[in-house]
């Protein structure tokens, strides 16, 4: 079949015309694409017309055909019984059915160009065009006015009022993409130093020969013992009242901490490893060896490679097996997205150290480009699952550029490859946009949307509990000997809105465009939720990342954190997946989303919102002369606006401020039983989980 389309392509010039005069009388109306105007411009502030002479690139991706069919294709795929389940398509065999014609493709074409754009590329199977012109072509072409805006403290442009496009060309426009730059944020974060409200330093590298006669790997750089013992502390004003005296347990390494114990805290693979039961996998050969990790990341990094056999050489891990495409040419060096980079590569392959790295950089960070990286990977049957850990947010997109991911996802879920997308750090999203919103692209049905943990070990690495990620920190007492205290306790951030206390946490929620896929049915509402699944993303309970991109040749240690970490981590997981069932049943298991609903029997672990822990939160009471003794609650510490359930422990300072860290406190989310706007369904648990899945494939 795919032969005959190819074969086909050579005559449909010839018939052109005859499509441009059957579309006549389309042209005659035109037609408008309904909610391309994203929601901000209705409440950020509108800065006038933009420089109609400012040059713009766009990618217009065309409609494609049967999508009826494609969804119905789609549910017979995963639907154990179907006569076509997990009969996955190829690229080829995908665009043979879905794909928009040549003749299509040269009829938009030539409205970009009649409207003075320049073409700058045509994807092969005519998914999408890519052009460039000035502001006055797309405002004409497009029929909207684009102005700049002042969208939450950052200036863009954005165009008005839903696209109009007129003749032939307006049947076969799905969206455009660039009136309204979206660009796509990586979904990492540092461990924030309180006392400077910046990350902690890096710490040199230097090799540590690992003792591998212990039972247990030690940490060789960062204290692993995150949660530590109850400890009471005084705190004086010279010696004398206002008095402070509070109890509770201690969070993270001493400030003084050397190597083995670096301060905060932070895990190494071996850990990570034990602590979600893959440890027995990996000893017994299911460690990813026969599949391929793809990563997709803007601009990448110039030292990946490099960095990557470094890390795995410190960390016991194979060395080889790793390379890099750049589908868009060799992008340019952006530090912000290096260090995303080396997270992605590092963690995928700590999951699944026998699986080879397919590392795909785009050639900046823009979400069309960002998707031409992962329709490469689709066109190239790269890898089984493929990683992304950054994303916009539905305030900021409109829903048919949504839907342009949503269909690229769903192109990849019919080929068998799971997606994974992380959910961001921002929790709920208000204190960053000024909204409640959820992340874009994970909000995708045919995504798998990956959410953030704070894991709390034991000393074996075994799992000593876990929160939903979401930390507010708050200063109990200060610098300058005996740590006078802090009357009442204050925020140790700076940011001024509801939540103040708040850092950061795992992002989630529902969205407001897609529909609930059927696989969320026992879950309420009529929309898409997300997260599906959740690990390690706390940055205050992060991995360690070896790295040089910002000086070659020179490496540094450092704990990372966000949904950055935990995405790369579930599509290892994922490919430890995938390897058993390709040896069981020759085939890939697909999308991970629908499997995650339908699994049991510790496969998931749920994640509560407080642990057994709490009843030691941090509490205390301030002597003030002349006055009442002050009581300060939990809650009273941790934050005005908190007031549901979490975990909280002292933490120093470096400057020797003492701190109280507050765990489960995700700004309006709340973690519950079952399924959460955190944790999703929870997080997966080693042999229970990969046979959780395979048990479904029967």
């Amino acid at each position: 079949m795919a032969n005959r389309y190819r074969s086909s392509l050579g005559v449909v010039a010839v018939l052109l015309m005859l499509f441009v005069l059957a579309g006549s009388a389309l042209a005659a109306s035109g037609r408008t694409l309904s909610n391309s105007t994203p929601a901000f411009v209705t409440h950020a502030q509108n800065l006038g017309p933009e420089d109609a002479t400012k040059v713009i690139n766009i990618t217009v991706r065309l409609q494609q055909h049967n999508i009826a069919d494609r969804d119905a294709l789609l549910t017979q795929l995963y639907t154990p019984g179907s006569a076509l389940y997990h009969k996955w398509l190829t690229a080829e065999q995908y665009a043979a059915k879905f794909a928009p014609s040549a003749s299509e493709a040269a009829a938009v074409r030539q409205f970009l160009e009649a409207n003075g754009f320049s073409i700058t590329s045509v994807h092969h199977h005519n998914l999408y065009i890519e052009a460039q012109g000035r502001i006055a072509d797309a405002q004409k072409a497009f029929n909207v006015q684009i102005h700049r805006f002042n969208a939450n403290g950052k200036t863009t442009f954005s165009n008005t009022s839903d696209i109009s496009v007129q003749g032939a060309a307006a049947a076969y426009i799905q969206t455009v993409q660039g009136l309204h730059p979206v660009l796509m944020t990586p979904h990492y974060t540092f461990p924030i130093n309180p006392d400077t409200g910046q990350p902690f330093p890096a710490v040199p590298f230097t090799p540590v020969v690992t003792p591998h006669f212990l039972s247990v790997t030690p940490s060789l750089f960062y204290e692993n013992q995150c949660w530590r013992a109850v400890e009471s502390h005084a705190f004086t004003t010279g010696g004398q009242m206002p008095i402070g005296i509070y109890t509770g347990n201690r969070y993270g390494g001493n400030i003084t901490g050397g190597v083995g114990h670096y301060p905060p805290c932070g895990y190494e693979p071996a850990a990570i490893q034990v602590a979600y039961g893959i440890q027995p996998l990996i000893n017994q050969g299911n460690d990813g060896t026969g599949q391929t990790i793809v990563i997709v990341d803007a601009f990448g990094s110039p030292t990946a490679a490099a960095d990557f056999a470094v890390f795995s050489s410190e960390f016991g891990l194979p060395t080889g097996n790793f390379n890099v495409y750049n589908p868009d040419g060799t992008p340019p060096y952006n530090s912000g997205w290096a260090g995303e980079t080396t997270l992605d590569i590092e963690w995928a392959h700590a999951m699944a150290p026998g699986a080879k790295i397919a590392l795909v950089q785009a050639i900046d960070n823009l979400d069309n480009h960002l998707q031409h990286a992962i329709q490469y990977a689709l066109d190239n049957s790269l890898g089984n699952q493929i990683s992304n850990s950054y994303g916009s947010y539905e305030y900021g997109n409109d829903a048919s550029a949504m839907q342009g991911w949503d269909n690229l996802l769903a192109q990849a879920a019919t080929q068998g490859v799971s997606v994974q997308f992380s959910t961001g750090d921002n929790g709920d999203f208000y204190r960053s946009v000024g909204a409640y919103t959820v992340s874009v692209p994970s909000d995708s049905p045919h995504a798998t949307a990956v959410g953030g943990t704070s894991d709390f070990l034991n000393a074996d690495y075994s799992m000593k509990f876990q929160t939903g990620w979401g930390t507010n920190i708050t200063r109990v007492a200060n610098p300058n000997g005996t740590n006078p205290p802090n009357v009442p306790p204050v925020c140790a951030t700076t940011l001024a809105a509801v939540g103040q206390c708040f850092y950061f946490g795992g992002g989630g929620g529902t969205s407001t465009f897609f529909a609930k896929p059927s696989w969320q049915s026992a879950l309420p509402g009529s929309y898409r939720l997300q997260p599906d699944i959740s690990m390690t993303g706390d940055p205050y309970t992060g991995v360690t990342i070896i790295y040089s991109y910002n000086n070659p040749g020179h490496y540094s240690l450092s704990v990372i954190g966000g949904t950055s970490a935990s995405t790369p981590m579930f599509t290892g997981f994922w490919a430890l997946v995938n390897q058993r069932s390709q040896s069981l049943y020759g085939i890939p298991a697909g999308l991970a989303a629908p499997y995650l609903y339908g699994l049991s029997g510790g496969a998931i672990r749920d994640v509560r919102q407080t642990s057994a822990y709490s009843a030691t939160n941090v509490a205390g009471t301030i002597m003030q002369l002349g006055l009442a003794p002050l009581y300060e609650s939990p809650a009273a510490i941790v934050g005005p606006d908190v007031s549901t359930g979490f975990t909280s422990a002292f933490y120093q300072g470096t400057s020797t401020r003492w701190y109280v860290i507050s765990f489960g406190t995700d700004s309006s989310l709340v973690v519950t039983n079952g399924w959460d706007p955190v944790t999703g369904l929870g997080s997966p648990y080693g042999a229970n989980f990969v046979n959780g899945v395979l048990n479904q494939m029967k």
